[in-house]
């Protein structure tokens, strides 16, 4: 059973795409690659096999190239606003997972 629920993910990146889109680019978010990226049918993890989890990431990395340095900043910084928002419940899970560190 994954740690984390599977539509949790998903909401994070729900999450992080609202704020790219906020943030008045939208065109970060509109990219067939990142959306096809992201789509997977959950089996024990994110993607149901692992050549399927490399595919998605091949493709999310190829949509990220084509996004230029000030969308790749604007990207880096949603994610950061996203993980930073939930960093003790992650470090808390994190701990659980591995009993590295101390809660």
């Amino acid at each position: 059973m994954p740690i984390v629920p599977e539509g949790e993910i998903q909401a994070i990146i729900d999450r992080v795409r609202a704020r790219i889109g906020e943030m008045g680019d939208t065109s970060l978010v509109a990219t067939r690659e990142l959306e096809e990226a992201s789509r997977a049918e959950l089996g024990d993890g994110i993607h149901p096999t692992v050549d399927a989890a490399v595919d998605a990431a091949a493709r999310a990395f190829r949509a990220y190239q084509s996004v230029g340095l000030d969308g790749r900043r604007r990207i880096i910084d949603s994610i950061r606003s996203a993980m930073l928002a939930e960093a003790e419940r992650l470090a808390r899970m994190a701990h659980a997972e591995t009993g590295l560190g101390r809660f």
